[in-house]
Protein backbone atom coordinates (compact mmCIF):
# COMPACT_ATOMS: atom_id res chain seq x y z
CA UNK A 1 0.00 0.00 0.00
CA UNK A 2 1.82 3.45 -0.75
CA UNK A 3 2.02 5.80 1.45
CA UNK A 4 -0.44 8.39 2.28
CA UNK A 5 0.84 11.95 2.20
CA UNK A 6 -0.44 13.68 5.21
CA UNK A 7 -1.06 17.53 5.30
CA UNK A 8 0.80 19.75 8.17
CA UNK A 9 -1.66 20.07 10.97
CA UNK A 10 -3.87 17.35 9.84
CA UNK A 11 -3.03 14.07 11.64
CA UNK A 12 -4.35 10.59 10.31
CA UNK A 13 -5.14 7.09 12.06
CA UNK A 14 -3.87 4.00 10.01
CA UNK A 15 -8.17 3.70 10.09
CA UNK A 16 -8.32 6.97 8.17
CA UNK A 17 -6.00 6.28 5.78
CA UNK A 18 -7.97 2.62 5.22
CA UNK A 19 -11.02 4.57 4.62
CA UNK A 20 -9.82 8.08 3.53
CA UNK A 21 -10.89 10.07 5.81
CA UNK A 22 -9.53 12.20 8.37
CA UNK A 23 -9.62 11.96 12.03
CA UNK A 24 -9.34 14.05 15.44
CA UNK A 25 -6.93 12.59 17.53
CA UNK A 26 -8.78 10.59 19.98
CA UNK A 27 -11.96 9.65 17.32
CA UNK A 28 -12.54 6.54 15.31
CA UNK A 29 -13.07 6.79 11.44
CA UNK A 30 -16.10 4.54 10.09
CA UNK A 31 -16.96 4.67 6.43
CA UNK A 32 -20.65 6.11 5.50
CA UNK A 33 -23.34 3.16 6.22
CA UNK A 34 -25.13 4.46 3.46
CA UNK A 35 -25.01 7.04 0.59
CA UNK A 36 -28.87 8.72 1.46
CA UNK A 37 -29.26 10.51 -1.70
CA UNK A 38 -28.92 6.79 -3.76
CA UNK A 39 -30.39 4.68 -0.62
CA UNK A 40 -33.25 7.11 -0.70
CA UNK A 41 -33.84 6.68 -4.39
CA UNK A 42 -33.55 3.16 -4.26
CA UNK A 43 -36.34 2.81 -1.70
CA UNK A 44 -38.61 4.93 -3.74
CA UNK A 45 -38.21 2.87 -6.45
CA UNK A 46 -38.98 -0.10 -4.39
CA UNK A 47 -42.47 0.63 -2.76
CA UNK A 48 -44.75 -2.59 -2.96
CA UNK A 49 -47.61 -1.22 -2.66
CA UNK A 50 -50.18 -0.58 -5.78
CA UNK A 51 -51.12 2.35 -6.63
CA UNK A 52 -54.80 3.15 -7.88
CA UNK A 53 -56.16 6.30 -9.21
CA UNK A 54 -59.99 7.70 -10.10
CA UNK A 55 -60.45 5.37 -12.31
CA UNK A 56 -59.40 2.59 -10.70
CA UNK A 57 -60.98 3.47 -7.67
CA UNK A 58 -64.26 1.60 -7.73
CA UNK A 59 -63.13 -1.78 -8.84
CA UNK A 60 -59.63 -1.55 -6.52
CA UNK A 61 -61.35 -0.26 -3.33
CA UNK A 62 -65.27 -0.14 -3.12
CA UNK A 63 -65.67 -3.48 -4.77
CA UNK A 64 -63.06 -5.48 -2.93
CA UNK A 65 -63.49 -8.66 -0.84
CA UNK A 66 -61.88 -7.54 2.10
CA UNK A 67 -60.43 -4.47 3.57
CA UNK A 68 -58.39 -2.04 1.90
CA UNK A 69 -56.18 0.90 3.67
CA UNK A 70 -55.83 3.41 0.89
CA UNK A 71 -52.98 5.65 1.70
CA UNK A 72 -53.68 9.20 0.81
CA UNK A 73 -50.48 10.81 -0.03
CA UNK A 74 -48.35 13.48 -2.42
CA UNK A 75 -45.04 13.09 -4.14
CA UNK A 76 -43.26 16.37 -1.89
CA UNK A 77 -44.79 15.38 1.41
CA UNK A 78 -42.10 14.28 3.67
CA UNK A 79 -44.19 12.24 6.17
CA UNK A 80 -45.54 10.57 3.75
CA UNK A 81 -42.30 8.91 2.18
CA UNK A 82 -41.41 8.16 6.01
CA UNK A 83 -44.65 5.87 6.26
CA UNK A 84 -44.48 4.71 2.64
CA UNK A 85 -41.77 1.91 3.91
CA UNK A 86 -43.61 1.21 6.92
CA UNK A 87 -46.98 0.57 5.02
CA UNK A 88 -44.44 -1.89 2.67
CA UNK A 89 -43.53 -4.13 5.42
CA UNK A 90 -47.27 -4.46 7.28
CA UNK A 91 -48.54 -5.43 3.24
CA UNK A 92 -45.58 -7.82 2.78
CA UNK A 93 -46.25 -9.36 6.35
CA UNK A 94 -49.83 -9.91 6.44
CA UNK A 95 -50.54 -10.25 2.21
CA UNK A 96 -53.70 -12.30 3.28
CA UNK A 97 -55.52 -9.90 5.50
CA UNK A 98 -55.09 -6.30 4.48
CA UNK A 99 -54.67 -4.52 1.03
CA UNK A 100 -52.73 -1.79 1.29
CA UNK A 101 -53.24 0.91 -2.30
CA UNK A 102 -52.11 4.56 -2.45
CA UNK A 103 -53.52 7.46 -3.95
CA UNK A 104 -51.44 10.32 -5.45
CA UNK A 105 -53.88 13.30 -3.79
CA UNK A 106 -52.06 15.19 -6.38
CA UNK A 107 -53.05 13.47 -9.56
CA UNK A 108 -56.88 12.47 -7.66
CA UNK A 109 -58.19 15.79 -6.34
CA UNK A 110 -61.58 14.39 -7.09
CA UNK A 111 -61.60 11.57 -4.53
CA UNK A 112 -59.41 13.70 -2.30
CA UNK A 113 -62.02 16.13 -1.79
CA UNK A 114 -64.81 13.05 -1.84
CA UNK A 115 -63.08 11.71 1.89
CA UNK A 116 -62.18 15.08 3.03
CA UNK A 117 -58.89 14.14 3.17
CA UNK A 118 -57.39 17.97 4.38
CA UNK A 119 -53.90 16.97 5.49
CA UNK A 120 -51.66 13.68 4.70
CA UNK A 121 -50.61 11.37 5.36
CA UNK A 122 -53.71 10.19 5.65
CA UNK A 123 -55.01 6.52 5.45
CA UNK A 124 -58.63 4.88 5.31
CA UNK A 125 -59.49 1.41 5.71
CA UNK A 126 -62.20 0.78 3.77
CA UNK A 127 -64.26 -2.87 3.97
CA UNK A 128 -67.59 -3.42 1.91
CA UNK A 129 -67.19 -0.42 -0.20
CA UNK A 130 -67.35 2.00 3.25
CA UNK A 131 -64.84 3.84 5.15
CA UNK A 132 -64.37 2.14 8.70
CA UNK A 133 -61.32 3.56 10.13
CA UNK A 134 -59.31 6.70 9.20
CA UNK A 135 -56.01 7.25 10.47
CA UNK A 136 -54.10 10.47 9.80
CA UNK A 137 -49.96 11.83 10.21
CA UNK A 138 -47.13 9.62 10.14
CA UNK A 139 -46.62 7.09 13.01
CA UNK A 140 -44.25 4.43 13.62
CA UNK A 141 -44.98 0.85 12.54
CA UNK A 142 -46.00 -0.58 16.21
CA UNK A 143 -48.78 2.27 16.23
CA UNK A 144 -50.06 1.70 12.70
CA UNK A 145 -50.10 -2.34 13.51
CA UNK A 146 -52.61 -0.99 16.59
CA UNK A 147 -54.43 0.93 14.81
CA UNK A 148 -54.86 -1.74 11.95
CA UNK A 149 -55.17 -4.82 15.03
CA UNK A 150 -58.50 -5.26 14.00
CA UNK A 151 -57.59 -6.05 10.05
CA UNK A 152 -54.44 -7.75 10.94
CA UNK A 153 -55.14 -9.27 14.26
Amino acid sequence: MPQATRSPGCPRSPRSERYGVATRPGTIARPALFDTTKDFHRRRNQMTAKATTSATFEQDVLQAEGPVLVDFWAEWCGPCRMVSPVLDQIQAEHPDKLTILKLNVDENPDLAMKYQITSIPAMKVFNKGAVETTIIGAKPKFALEKDLAAYIG
